[in-house]
């Protein structure tokens, strides 16, 4: 099969949205068609390329009923248009049908006199070009991008740090007990105002401890909207066949079958939230012959009641060990394998600021995964089950 390897990394159509709470940024908007316009070569209306474009992108999706991959041109140069699709192999012909034409449409409308271009549907690719690209290796669109935000000034640099490097081994003592819950208030209240108080309900889909900017006073923002997508209000939870994510904070029913919904952030949330209150990452934790996970870790400490152990030891002197236990808790609630089981983020938010005046539910055991695991920890009956697979299939960022 003939395919094109000129651009190797997806572009995807951006939506910006100004946010009042935390500062927050930009978000971008997630949903297909992605496209890719060359820019460099364009051709004017009513022109041979022209037409033969249009002739060319009107008898694609027919082909499409029989064929999920096909590629022809028409015309001759140089007004030639060169032209391919593909469908996910796994989808009806009637499908790719569908998703053809529309990409058909898109490509002209998202990349208008553009004599090159690229769309991407949720079930199809479609490119187009005046040059023939099949069979051709060409890297010359893998050019380095400008960043348009100026960071040469050291003081700029200064403004944001990520939560990640805070944690550093070598820096987590700069971070007091007051500092970490500020911290996790306030990106438990940037994560409600996505889910229910911004215009349009937003699934991250990629919350982690890098993805969290600190100011000078220790004020978490919301950062890289890059995966995230915008559900209607009456959605309860969308499936994707593209599973993008980071492993350790990945829901676990976003890893195995493509579920998200604003439960998946909250599972994201929990997996931060521990990791801020005991100064451990849960990537990687299998390798301190423990748990499994940090997750399992502290399920299991916490059903022992030795939950205490997990305080960061750098917080030894200033950490209340009634608030720790709540914050554990909570974050359990949040890791929750069930979904539905997990509470919504104003429930979170609630929780957090009510001390001990609110009764926390028991939460039920976590996701735990554990395909790299294999000769320490056994699971126990009453406390937890370890998931043999892994998801080594997924990408990380």
């Amino acid at each position: 099969m003939g395919h094109n390897f000129l651009l190797v990394t997806k572009s995807f159509q951006i939506l910006l949205l100004y946010f009042s709470i935390a500062n927050l940024l930009d978000l971008a908007y997630g949903d297909p068609p992605y496209r890719l316009c060359s820019n460099k070569s364009n051709y004017t209306d009513n022109s041979p390329f022209q037409n033969n474009l249009e002739t060319l992108m009107a008898s694609l999706s027919s082909n499409a009923s029989v064929s999920k991959i096909f590629n022809t041109s028409t015309g001759i140069d140089p007004d030639r248009v060169y032209a391919q699709y593909m469908c996910l192999n796994y989808v009806k012909n009637e499908s790719c049908r569908t998703c053809v034409a529309a990409a058909s449409q898109d490509i002209r409308q998202l990349c208008p006199g553009d004599k090159e271009a690229v769309v991407w549907g949720e079930l199809c690719q479609l490119r187009y070009s005046n040059q023939r690209f099949l069979g051709h290796l060409d890297v010359s669109g893998n050019i380095p991008q400008q960043n348009p935000k100026n960071i040469s000034n050291p003081e700029r640099k200064k403004e944001n740090t990520s939560q990640d490097d805070k944690f550093h081994p070598g820096k987590r003592a700069q971070l007091s007990w007051r500092s970490r819950i500020h911290i996790i208030n306030g990106i438990a209240k940037g994560t409600l105002y996505l889910h229910e108080d911004s215009r349009l309900r937003i699934i991250h889909r990629d919350l982690k401890a890098s993805n969290i900017l600190l100011d000078s006073n220790m004020n978490p923002k919301i950062s890289d909207f890059g995966m995230a997508r915008i559900m209607e209000a009456n959605e309860g939870e969308a499936n994707t066949v593209r599973i993008v994510g980071t492993y350790g904070y990945m829901a676990p029913e976003y890893a195995m079958e493509g579920l998200y919904s604003t439960k998946s952030d909250v599972f994201s949330f929990g997996v931060i939230l521990l990791e801020i209150i005991t100064g451990r990452k849960n990537y990687g934790f299998h390798k301190s012959k423990r748990a499994p996970s940090l997750l399992a870790y502290a399920w299991e400490l916490w059903n022992n009641g030795k939950e205490l152990e997990m305080i960061d030891p750098v917080l030894a002197d200033s950490c209340c060990s009634d608030e720790f236990s709540r914050c554990l808790h909570i974050g359990l609630l949040c890791v929750q394998e069930d979904a539905s089981e997990r509470p919504a983020m104003s429930s979170v938010v609630l929780m957090l600021k009510s001390d001990n005046s609110i009764d926390l539910p028991q939460p039920q055991r976590p996701a735990i995964f554990a395909g790299r695991f294999t000769n320490h920890h056994e699971a126990k009956a009453n406390d937890c089950s370890v998931n043999g697979l892994t998801v080594s299939d997924i990408l990380p960022r």
